[in-house]
């Protein structure tokens, strides 16, 4: 997803995580927590974004700058710092564990709401692949699924998907006791 919509995802997908937080109280619940949400940016929501940029620059930043003024390097620091939102969410979603459903259901809506939004401001943006130059001169650019990047894209929100539904199904079962009374994994 292009680098001006992803901070909105992965601040939502963290606090998706926030609220399916089930652990114990206390340091130890939230540092489980922590783990399994740093996992999922960087596992998963980082290498997606730093796919994209890497595959697509021009795409990535909605061909509003130009690629060649920008390193790799900086492209992949940016969807570091990108997947470094989700975190962010989590903590904040966790924070207000408390209060009541509709202000925790807020920050997970309202980031995917402007996300949405965007979305539909720049889906001619969106809907094609080209490069800065040719999009500068005019150029109408390939439909998106026409594409290689297309049906990778596909295939990375499949694995975008499934590391956050894997994510949230951890987050949400509460860490069983190990023979012996020990927090832990059960044998068997």
């Amino acid at each position: 997803m292009p680098l001006l919509i992803a901070p909105l995802f992965a601040f939502a997908c963290g606090a998706l995580l926030g609220l399916a937080h089930v652990g114990p109280p206390g340091a130890r619940g939230l540092a489980r927590g922590r783990t399994i949400v740093a996992m999922f940016a960087a596992l998963t929501l980082w290498p997606v974004l730093a796919w994209e940029a890497q595959r697509s620059a021009s795409w990535t930043t909605l061909y509003m700058i130009d690629p060649r003024l920008l390193s790799g390097s900086l492209l992949l620091a940016a969807s570091v710092l990108v997947a470094a939102l989700a975190p962010v969410g989590y903590e904040a979603a966790v924070r207000l564990g408390r209060s009541p459903a509709r202000d925790r259901l807020a920050l997970v809506a309202i980031p995917t709401a402007f996300g949405v939004v965007l979305s539909a401001l720049f889906h001619d943006r969106l809907g094609v692949v080209t490069t800065f130059s040719d999009r500068a001169r005019g150029a109408p650019g390939t439909p998106l699924f026409d594409t290689g990047f297309g049906a990778g894209l596909v295939a990375v929100a499949l694995l975008l998907a499934v590391g956050l539904a894997v994510a949230f199904r951890v987050m949400s079962e509460p860490r069983r006791a190990a023979p012996g009374g020990q927090p832990g994994r059960e044998s068997g």
